[in-house]
């Protein structure tokens, strides 16, 4: 019974994906936005076995800093966060040569242009911050 259920529930994630990677480049960046906060909202509420293992986590890392009520807010804000990271990465075949720049900011970027040319190699670092997973598709574009 349960590898039956696990390829009913294996087809059904990937039908999801398939859907999700057509639906979400018609999205703008606001609905995404809004569909990741609301998804990830909901996860934190249906997958309660992962949320219980959050909010454990940030009790033995964090002791009494947070309130019970905080720790479940942090846990489901962590949930909000992985889905806008998928949704972004889905969102993520709209992003162009001409449209890039208003997505990504880039800083003292100018002091990599005067070492770099056709025979050059370049190493970007960058904060694991916001959706850095498409600093390498931007490096596409320059």
């Amino acid at each position: 019974m349960r590898s039956r259920w696990k390829r009913i529930r294996y087809r059904l994630e990937w039908v999801g994906l398939l859907l999700a990677t057509k639906l979400i480049p018609l999205c703008s960046r606001r609905v995404c936005y809004h569909l990741a906060r609301t998804v990830g909202a909901l996860l934190s509420f249906l997958d309660q076995h992962r949320c219980r293992v959050a909010v454990n986590n940030l009790e033995v890392a964090f002791g009494d800093r947070f309130t019970p009520h905080e720790r479940r807010k942090i846990a489901r804000e962590s949930f909000q966060h992985f889905a806008r990271t998928m949704v972004d990465l889905l969102w993520s075949p709209r992003v162009t040569r001409e449209n890039f720049a208003r997505y990504i900011e880039w800083e003292n970027f100018e002091e990599t242009a005067r070492d770099t040319g056709p025979e050059r190699s370049l190493i970007i670092a960058c904060y694991h911050y916001g959706s850095f997973e498409w600093l390498s598709l931007a490096c596409g574009f320059l």
